[in-house]
């Protein structure tokens, strides 16, 4: 590294504290603002929805009879939250609750909107130039609309026109209309802006200048004594990266050397004897630390994103493996693959293929799809295609994980492998023992196949035996192995 590479490091190292500090007290400055915010448009919202439940209701109400003016007038007034109802009939007011005084004056609504339930409406008299107004429409008698105009000083200080020194403005939004009229929903300050679930309106909230301040004040204030934090902070993420870095080189270069290599142990049907199939098992030939097994570097490879690389790796060396043996009767070969290899349409074309090569060497694909990790609807839809293609789907670890009855039931797959766990209960008091045969009768039902993984004893495979379980997995039968240590063919 020459002198004015170290230069920009050096300055680098200096200067990042200052540019973490600066980001950090940004942050705590608008979540602060935020939080004040969303908490205070979360509560308008639910106040306004209260106001305009209760208005749509004394419309509703109204509506049960709508040429009894006397008892509309008499009704409402009282009612603290609606200026005036109006009774229309075919956009003709006939009653009023304001009675038949001549200063009452009908509510002009847009004959478009009288379909809505909430409207915004020019008031050239409003101090916000704008009035409210709830709409329902007579479900039995054709032609009858209720119309209820808020009243505005009730609503102002129920959902923020009348403000505190925290915030700028609070608009209400129908559409394109706002009220008050003319805002935007775009502003200078931090601003939330929520939605009724009840309603189709939204309610903006700008902080004010002074708040937003006040909070920049008192945050960038910490700056002196979270500077130490941040360079051990900084100091740790660096040594972090640069390991994690040096991680994903070696996984990623081991990919490239063909470092991993494949075990495979065999499934045996315990009730002839006879080998059913193999699962193939990764594992990694470090150049090091000697052999590496799935539980170390699967994370690596799920956290940086080589999943697809490495189950591609996986068939490619299976193929390779097994093109160079006869098999006296053709076998079931298992493959684990991840959920999320099944969302690239190249990886479903490239199954397809692989399910071809393995045919013409007598081996019958399947793929074992861990049950710990989700299967989604993308998922669900290409295991379906493929299984009609002649590929087996497989469930492993079933039982520990995710999949639920409704996946199970939507999506038709070949095998359910029972996880070592259950296996591991029989002949002993275990709340996975009921589990156990739960699973089986489970599987049964379906009407499809059974694999006992990690059967170790003689009572594990006799009892597995008498529940109907036939194909076993497990060191009573054989450890996970080259193929060539596994006496399940011979040579060309």
């Amino acid at each position: 590294m020459d002198k004015q590479m170290r230069k920009y490091l050096r300055f680098f190292v200096y200067v990042s504290p200052l540019v973490v500090i600066f980001a950090t007290g940004s942050y705590l400055v608008h979540s602060s603002i935020n939080e004040v915010l969303v908490t205070t448009v979360n509560r308008y919202i639910q106040e306004a929805d209260e106001i305009f439940s209760d208005v749509e209701s004394e419309n509703k109400t109204a509506l049960l009879d709508p040429q009894n003016c006397v008892l509309l007038e008499r009704n409402l007034r009282y009612e603290h939250d609606i200026e005036e109802m109006q009774i229309l009939l075919n956009q003709d007011v006939i009653c009023s609750s304001r009675g038949d005084r001549v200063d009452v004056q009908p509510i002009h609504i847009p004959s478009d909107e009288l379909f809505s339930t909430l409207v915004i409406i020019p008031d050239p008299y409003s101090i916000t130039g704008a009035g409210l107004s709830v709409i329902n429409k007579d479900t039995i008698n054709t032609g009858y609309y209720a119309v209820s105009s808020i009243d505005k000083t009730y609503i102002r200080s129920k959902i923020g026109y009348m403000l505190d020194n925290r915030f700028k403005r609070a608009v209400l939004f129908i559409g394109e209309s706002s009220a008050p009229v003319g805002q935007s929903k775009r502003g200078i300050n931090p601003q939330y802006i929520a939605k009724s679930d009840l309603y189709e309106y939204e309610i903006l909230l700008e902080a004010s200048d002074k708040f937003t301040s006040e909070r920049k004040t008192f945050y960038f204030l910490l700056f002196i004594p979270i500077t130490l934090v941040v360079y051990l902070t900084l100091y740790f993420a660096r040594y972090l990266f640069s390991r994690k870095r040096s991680m994903y080189t070696e996984v990623k270069l081991a990919l490239k050397m063909r470092e991993f290599f494949l075990h495979y142990q065999p499934h045996v049907d315990a009730s002839s004897g006879c080998v059913f199939g193999v699962e193939a098992l990764v594992r990694w030939q470090h150049p090091s630390r000697g052999i590496v097994y799935p539980d170390v570097f699967i994370p690596l490879m799920e956290e940086y994103g080589l999943m697809d690389e490495l189950t591609d790796y996986v068939l490619n060396a299976a193929y390779h493996d097994l093109a160079e043996k006869v098999f006296r009767e053709g076998i079931h070969l298992g493959i684990n693959v991840p959920p999320g290899y099944f969302s690239n349409p190249k990886n479903i074309r490239l199954l397809k293929l692989y399910k071809n090569k393995f045919d013409g060497i007598g081996i019958s694909l399947g793929l074992e799809i861990t049950e710990r990790q989700f299967l989604d609807s993308v998922a669900c839809e290409s295991i379906s295609r493929l299984r009609t293609f002649g590929i087996d789907i497989l469930i492993d670890d079933f039982g520990t994980g995710q999949t639920s009855l409704s996946v199970l039931e939507r999506t038709n797959i070949d095998y359910l492998k029972i996880d070592k766990c259950f296996v591991d209960s029989i002949g002993h008091q275990s709340v996975n023992a009921p589990v156990l045969n739960a699973i089986i009768n489970l599987a049964k039902e379906l009407n499809v196949g059974i694999i006992a993984e990690g059967v170790e004893t003689d009572r594990q495979a006799q009892y597995l035996l008498t529940q109907g379980v036939t194909l076993h997995q497990g060191y009573l039968y054989a450890k996970p192995a080259r193929i060539e240590k596994l006496f399940l063919s011979k040579s060309k």
